[in-house]
């Protein structure tokens, strides 16, 4: 019985790909078309080759791995591939506010329809609008104010000619419409069929035109959606296929450049630029600027009839440093193979998903899954060039050091919570760069991030999550960050003035955190002062508190009288899912495990659960598919969740799945089995770490870090035994904090820096 893995397969057929290349042997120039094949028809096509010059021990070789090939693929690829379980029309309709077009993993490409400039969705697309304006390269999902939307193209029969002549939106039908990670296409009412696919920096068109057309392309950059407006836009023709220019907008983000370079399969044969006249450029090379605000320059790129369909290709590179950079993005694609591309987007997202695997019988359930997995790999976007420069709001020129790339989009105040502590484990190299990319802000601009668009900072609320994003990574050694640095981004922030009267229980929670690194590092004045603080949460009416307090829950239930807290829950929880709103929402359900009862937790998240999401347009409950929507179901979907999203603390719930595994840093997995497991079978009986019994009501980060087994015992009625003893609940910190071992600290700290400058001065 052959032992090969998939992934060692496809290694050795590799080997024999290059084999065949040096010795100029025909081959396949596409290995992953085997993921689509028959059985029969990979053998027929791994036959069909020429094997002239080829030694007898890679003809025994090739012959070995294509033998093994019967045995591997014939069931593996009887499996589905795991992006075909993910449906980017999810969130599309309602308040989901997603898009359903191509990108890679962290792409700053977004290549998506847009309806127009009046749809009801920030992300551009509405699902239920039929209407197609252009096809525009950047996208957010998940947010409730508009921007990006920049680089506007779209396919036309006919070139729009006269002056007066009024630009249309195309019709088109769901029933013509296809959406999967890193791929869209649709067929327009008009007859074009329009195929998308994207590399990081790359947006590639395939337009399909019907017979007896004058194939158009247009370029519209003054497109926009309230608020986000062009303030300035160039295009320029470089030769007759390939063309420049760039969009300078204000919106949400008070200053954004993209700079775009564009290239078509073939020669172009008119150019006509608009902006308040039209001109014909013939084989002048000319520019066309406009600067007023609210307009745009547009672009028709007319092509020669056809009698006959016709497929032309389109590449747009992106670039936010300069029009130059944006000519060397496009060699991401150096040649005209949609397929190719589109196939390696796929893979992309093959690799992606194949982070966390679950096992289940339930097809929605894996489709809900892997839509919110792909979800929260669509942002932060890269922002750098490949070489790691950019330009930023404040139109400076930076790199980043080490090679490492520049983001943006990061919704902190939305993804401190649930999806910054999944990135720690399925995120072990490209995290660090997004870490570092929160310092270089900084650095940039003094001050650590809220919702950095572009670079520019859009949130003015007084919320400063960027601190429990870096406070975890520091508490769990995080490598390629300077601990140092971080730490007195977040210390200035802890130590500024504040309003008293708000973000109460956010400060506090801060505070805390903060104070965790500052005992980590020595820093222990510090430490006194923040630990202290962080338990101000305490001199409100408990009545009139939110449970958001996620490092001390022990301590909140100490402010109520014995038994109100959970009957407080109890009464938030009879409630319709959809009235309850909130941040803290997400782990309230939590909180009974803190009070010994986790089988309520148990109950509630497999309710919450089931009511807020759906495999469908309008999938999302409360709205937003935003951040903590998409990992909050991840992270419930396997059995546990942060709740304290700093340090590691994994609070049990009820897995959905029957197994899952995850990918850890260095290689290490983490089995998760679910025994027992179905709809009714929602109490957890017991469980195993390891394969010792374990009775505690959360994992530590120590945990799960290096990888092992899980196995949970599922039932039909509560266990009331299981995790139900304080002993096997995180600590309470008010009891750990100490005030007199606090101040004992700061004094030897004090004294510490005294010695060390005394020290330093006699040298």
């Amino acid at each position: 019985m052959c032992e090969f893995s998939i992934n060692e397969l496809y290694t050795r057929i590799s080997d024999v790909k290059y084999i065949y290349q040096k010795h100029n042997i025909l081959f396949f120039t596409e290995f992953r078309t085997f993921r689509n094949l028959q059985s029969t028809e990979f053998c027929f096509l791994a036959f069909c080759f020429n094997c002239n010059g080829l030694n007898n021990f890679v003809l025994r070789y090739t012959l070995f791995c294509f033998i093994i090939s019967l045995f591997v693929f014939n069931n593996s690829f009887a499996q589905e591939k795991l992006t075909s379980f993910v449906n980017p029309i999810i969130g599309t309709d309602g308040q989901g506010y997603t898009f359903p077009g191509a990108t890679v993993p962290f792409g700053m490409v977004q290549l998506s329809p847009d309806n127009g400039q009046i749809t009801g969705s920030p992300s551009g697309y509405l699902y239920n609008n039929t209407e197609i304006a252009g096809f525009s390269h950047m996208h957010l999902s998940g947010t409730n104010i508009s921007d990006w939307l920049d680089i506007s193209v779209m396919p036309l029969l006919n070139p729009l000619k006269n002056p007066d002549t009024i630009f249309k939106a195309a019709s088109f039908s769901h029933q013509n419409e296809q959406a999967s990670p890193g791929y869209y296409a649709v067929k327009l009412d008009n007859g074009i069929q329009v195929e998308l696919t994207a590399t990081e920096r790359v947006g590639y068109h395939r337009y399909t035109f019907p017979a007896q057309a004058d194939p158009s392309i247009r370029f519209d950059l003054g497109f926009h959606k309230d608020p986000d407006i062009p303030t300035e836009t160039f295009i320029k023709r470089i030769n007759d296929s390939t063309l420049v220019g760039y969009r300078y907008s204000k919106g949400w983000a008070s200053k954004q450049r993209v700079y775009f370079a564009a290239k078509t399969s073939e020669p172009v044969k008119e150019f006509y630029l608009k902006t308040e006249i039209n001109i014909e450029l013939g084989d002048v090379n000319i520019g066309l600027e406009s600067d007023e605000e609210g307009e745009g320059v547009i672009s028709q790129l007319i092509f020669d009839h056809t009698e006959a369909p016709k497929t032309i290709e389109l590449k747009v590179a992106l670039s936010m440093t300069s029009m130059d950079k944006a000519l060397l993005a496009l060699n991401e694609i150096p040649e005209w193979n949609f397929n190719a591309i589109k196939e390696q987007a796929d893979l992309k997202w093959e690799r992606e998903l194949e982070k966390v695997k679950i096992t289940s019988n339930d097809l929605q359930l894996k489709h809900i899954f892997y839509t919110a997995l792909y979800h929260t790999a669509l942002a932060p976007a890269l922002y750098s060039d490949a070489d790691g420069e950019y330009k930023n709001a404040l139109n400076e020129t930076h790199r980043m050091a080490n090679g490492e790339m520049r983001y943006t989009a990061f919704q902190l105040e939305d993804a401190y919570s649930a999806l910054n502590p999944l990135f720690t484990i399925t995120q072990p190299i490209r995290y660090t760069a997004m870490l570092n990319s929160l310092l270089a802000f900084y650095d940039e601009n003094g001050s650590l991030p809220v919702w950095d668009l572009s670079t520019a900072e859009i949130d003015t609320s007084g919320v400063y999550p960027a601190i429990p994003v870096l406070s975890d990574a520091i508490l769990k050694d995080w490598p390629g960050i300077d601990a140092q640095k971080a730490y007195e981004a977040m210390r200035e922030i802890a130590f500024q003035g504040r309003d008293p009267l708000k973000h109460t229980l956010q400060y506090a929670y801060y505070d805390w955190c903060v104070a965790a690194v500052a005992k980590k590092l020595g820093r222990l004045s510090d430490y006194a002062i923040l630990s202290e603080r962080a338990l101000a949460y305490k001199k409100g009416n408990a009545w009139q508190n939110s449970f958001f307090v996620p490092h001390d829950i022990r301590g909140l239930e100490s402010l109520y009288e014995k038994g109100t807290l959970e009957t407080k829950l109890d009464s938030l929880f009879s409630r319709s899912p959809i009235e309850m709103q909130g941040k803290d929402f997400y782990y309230t359900p939590y909180i009974y495990n803190y009070l010994g009862k986790p089988w309520k937790t148990q109950n509630q998240v497999r309710q919450l659960f089931n009511s807020m999401y759906q495999d469908a347009p309008n999938g999302y409950l409360h709205g937003l598919s935003s951040a903590q929507t998409n990992a909050w179901a991840i992270w419930n979907t396997i059995g546990f969740y942060p709740v304290n999203p700093v340090g590691g603390d994994f609070m049990i719930g009820s897995p959905l799945v029957d197994a899952a595994t995850l990918q850890l840093k260095g290689g290490a997995l983490l089995e998760i089995e679910v025994l027992n497991n179905s709809v009714a079978n929602k109490y957890v009986q017991s469980v195993k770490l390891n394969g010792l019994i374990y009775k505690k009501s959360y994992f530590s980060y120590d945990d799960l870090l290096h990888g092992g087994k899980i196995i949970f015992q599922m039932g039909p009625e509560v266990n009331l035994e299981w995790g139900s003893d304080e002993s096997w609940l995180p600590a309470n910190i008010s009891q750990t904090v100490n005030t007199n071992s606090a101040k004992d600290a700061a004094r030897k700290d004090i004294f510490s820096s005294i010695s060390e400058f005394f020290n330093n001065l006699f040298k």
